[in-house]
């Protein structure tokens, strides 16, 4: 007594199988590239706009000193800001760029 087995409908059913299996596991990592992308893309954003925020911040600071400082400090500001300017300007010719 000899028994027949169809190897092809083995064979089916088990490459059926391996791709159900192959499918869900490009699926969800797909699923998780996607995920990892639209996370990052918020991180910027929310970077981005804490950055804006504490330039206004900075600003709105500086001129609140600006508008409630005596005439002594604001003349100090401006002489630190004119020779930070000087500095920086030195610092670019000796770096060798063009005016």
């Amino acid at each position: 007594m000899m028994q027949s087995t169809d190897f092809n409908a083995a064979f089916r059913a088990q490459a059926g199988v391996v791709t159900v299996g192959l499918m869900t596991v490009v699926s969800v990592g797909v699923a998780a590239c996607i995920a990892i992308v639209i996370t990052l893309f918020y991180l910027v954003v929310q970077f981005v706009l804490l950055m804006l925020h504490a330039i206004g911040d900075v600003f709105t600071e500086i001129t609140f000193t600006w508008s409630t400082s005596d005439p002594f400090l604001r003349l100090l500001i401006l002489a630190a800001l004119g020779y930070l300017g000087y500095r920086l300007y030195q610092w670019r010719m000796k770096k060798g760029a063009k005016p």
